[in-house]
């Protein structure tokens, strides 16, 4: 009897230890298990981009940047947007079929006389003997943008889904492009940026500078230095238009990766006149348009190149450099 005890006992006391063993088990199982549901979530979210974005990220915003890069590349493809601006100059001047592209994105309030008297200006120098043809197109992505959380985030899925579109375009061709020039203003920077360094990523032989104009650099709520860090990398070309003094936050900093020019005392200021309901944030883009844009230009026995200035040549301005305009 005494031995029959001892082994119901035995028994229970065994019973005991594989229920906590089992119990103990399943709660190890949980965060495996709450790390397997967040990869399954993240695969289900359809989103291949060169965007630079953390996990959490992903799963808030990829399906929304997705939608945007689609929206963008149809309504591109439907305009026809990347070709030529045919040069009307002289008949019997040989016409290479090189080409030299600008891409302007605005800001957030989307194109408006600033945006359309920078596309005239850069035009109007390239509309006769000139010896490349030229593409010069103003991308309006007002329909994209959502709240101030997500609009640098929708602004460079714009950017991402426009060098797509333009490489699929000179798809098997893409040596008849000369320069890629892309303008980012304020918010609509991050678009200018995504464009100009997924161009060059792809094809690294392709010549490509960046203009910013004011721009806006913080990315989110948590990305405030993202600007700095990421603005102006790898192009051949990266210039930065400040102006120091205007209300809008995250704007009023020099860029580290690109030539800086401080506009906020120029002397040109003082014959300004700010429109109705404007602040100064505009100031960049109007400089830019009657100042820097005309500077791409350069003649040659009577016929006009754009210029492809580089960070790499001897004596030439560097990145981080600060010239007061």
């Amino acid at each position: 009897d005494t031995r029959c005890e001892t082994w119901r006992g035995r028994q229970r006391t065994q019973k005991i230890t594989n229920y906590n063993a089992n119990i103990s088990g399943n709660m190890s199982l949980q965060p495996a298990s709450t790390l397997t549901l967040l990869l399954v979530l993240l695969v289900c979210v359809p989103w291949t981009s060169a965007l630079t974005l953390s996990f959490v990220e992903q799963l808030t915003f990829g399906n929304r940047l997705k939608e945007i890069q689609d929206k963008v590349q149809s309504d591109l493809v439907a305009r026809n947007v990347f070709s030529l601006n045919k040069n009307n100059g002289d008949k019997d001047v040989e016409r290479h079929t090189l080409v030299d592209l600008v891409l302007i994105f605005p800001g957030a309030g989307g194109p408006d006389q600033f945006t359309s008297e920078l596309q005239d200006n850069i035009s109007k120098g390239r509309t006769s003997k000139t010896q490349n043809e030229h593409c010069i197109q103003v991308i309006d992505w007002r329909e994209h943008r959502g709240s101030f959380v997500t609009a640098a985030y929708d602004s460079e899925a714009v950017g991402e889904a426009c060098a797509n579109s333009l490489l699929q375009y000179y798809e098997g061709d893409i040596g008849k492009i000369r320069s890629i020039h892309s303008i980012g203003i304020s918010v609509g920077s991050f678009a200018g940026n995504q464009f100009a360094q997924v161009c060059k990523r792809r094809f690294p032989k392709l010549y490509v500078r960046l203009t910013l104009l004011d721009p806006f650099c913080s990315r989110g709520i948590t990305g405030i230095k993202y600007g700095a860090t990421n603005f102006g990398l790898n192009v051949d070309f990266a210039e930065h238009y400040l102006n120091t003094d205007d209300p809008v936050p995250t704007t009023n900093d020099p860029l580290p990766n690109c030539i800086v020019y401080d506009i906020t005392s120029s002397e040109n200021r003082k014959s300004f006149n700010l429109p109705k309901g404007e602040t100064m944030h505009c100031w960049p883009v109007a400089y830019y348009s009657k100042y820097g844009a005309h500077s791409q230009l350069v003649d040659d026995n009577g016929f006009k190149y754009v210029l492809l200035p580089t960070h790499s040549v001897a004596n030439s301005t560097e990145r981080g450099d600060i010239i007061f305009a």
